[in-house]
């Protein structure tokens, strides 16, 4: 089984939305909470499929072969911010990858 690495920069170039933000979660920790916990699960769900469009598969593959349904493997894709971490480890083998977990 083949381990996959993806990193999502989280620097962008500054930018008015990039500059809004900072200035916003500054003056705003519910809003900068809530912000972060959302762009985390965003990265999960683009990590997802990023990772289903380099094995070459379909979302209906996909779903086949980790034994749960196109609107499931869809969802997560798009909004995984409730996912569990043996469904994302199902959906992992079954593209052929081991999902590894890290805390920094």
């Amino acid at each position: 089984m083949k381990h996959a690495k993806m990193t999502i920069p989280r620097h962008f170039p500054e930018d008015d939305v990039a500059r809004y933000i900072r200035a916003r979660k500054t003056r705003d920790r519910k809003f900068a909470r809530e912000f972060d916990e959302g762009f985390d699960a965003f990265i999960v769900g683009a990590m997802l499929a990023s990772a289903r469009q380099k094995a070459g598969m379909t979302q209906e593959e996909l779903a086949r072969r980790a034994h749960t349904t196109k609107s499931s493997v869809c969802r997560l894709e798009r909004r995984p911010s409730d996912i569990r971490l043996g469904t994302l480890n199902k959906l992992a083998r079954a593209m052929g990858l081991h999902l590894e977990v890290k805390l920094t």
